[in-house]
């Protein structure tokens, strides 16, 4: 069985064909995935689609993009809802974000308090600053910072792109780390050598679908059938057996969201 602990399946990109790509996913071994909203009515559609099928979890909150429009008192209810495992997509966001720093920052406190008051884990999404070098800012430094002043030691950072130094201290929070389909990419080395450093027990599989489809697939839709190539170069890169990156990365998602 693979857990696949990031997805989108409710948005519209799956309106035509939603049933037959659950389906797919679920003849390639996907036994478990958890679709993760990124704002309130997002985070509603997720838990609908979550309720229709057992296998399927969900996380509900407010990507950073969307920050300045979270109504945090609305999650309360939601967070109570059966299915919901985890708090988020929520964090920090420095790509060409429209919202400011000091919003997105609150907002991300806010939704780790929930999480906390619900002992729920906290899937967090971190993209730094397109320019890099001095006076670039990191947005998995910040949202490290912000994890360590709020005590958070439950959760995730999803489709990791940082460097072995920042996984590090990522890792010395308790937080597990998850890996997607760019893992695959020419171009993507630095991930390559973060996973390799990553111990086994701390790590995730994503697809983040309909984003980031793995080199196989690049030009079209990603979808949950596709994370067996991520799996593939995940226990080659590991020099480990499929079955053994599989059970593992799977036993690790049942631990962290309680399923």
């Amino acid at each position: 069985m693979i857990f696949d602990t990031h997805t989108h399946l409710h948005f519209s990109d799956y309106d035509e064909d939603r049933e037959e790509v659950i389906e797919r996913a679920r003849k390639e071994g996907v036994g478990a995935l958890i679709e993760v909203g990124v704002d309130l009515e997002d985070s509603r559609k997720a838990i609908e689609l979550a309720q229709r099928y057992e296998f399927i979890y969900t996380a509900i909150g407010v990507h950073p993009h969307y920050a300045d429009k979270a109504e945090i008192e609305k999650f309360e209810a939601l967070a109570e809802e059966k299915k919901v495992v985890a708090i988020g997509e929520v964090g920090i966001d420095y790509f060409r974000s429209p919202v400011p720093k000091s919003v997105q920052q609150r907002v991300f406190r806010q939704f780790i308090r929930l999480a906390k008051k619900h002992n729920l884990p906290v899937i967090v999404h971190s993209r730094s600053e397109e320019k890099e070098g001095k006076g670039a800012k990191n947005a998995y430094l910040d949202a490290l910072k912000i994890l360590k002043e709020e005590k958070v030691e439950k959760g995730v950072f999803h489709c990791f792109c940082a460097d072995r130094e920042v996984a590090k201290e990522v890792l010395e929070t308790g937080f597990f780390l998850s890996f997607t389909g760019n893992l695959t990419y020419p171009n993507a080395q630095t991930i390559r050598d973060t996973l390799k450093f990553t111990p086994l027990e701390r790590m995730l599989l994503e697809t983040d679908c309909p984003f980031l489809p793995p080199q196989e697939k690049r030009g079209k839709r990603n979808e949950p059938a596709y994370l067996r190539y991520v799996l593939y170069r995940l226990a080659e890169i590991k020099e480990i057996s499929l079955a053994d990156i599989e059970k593992i990365t799977t036993r690790n998602a049942q631990r962290l969201f309680g399923v």
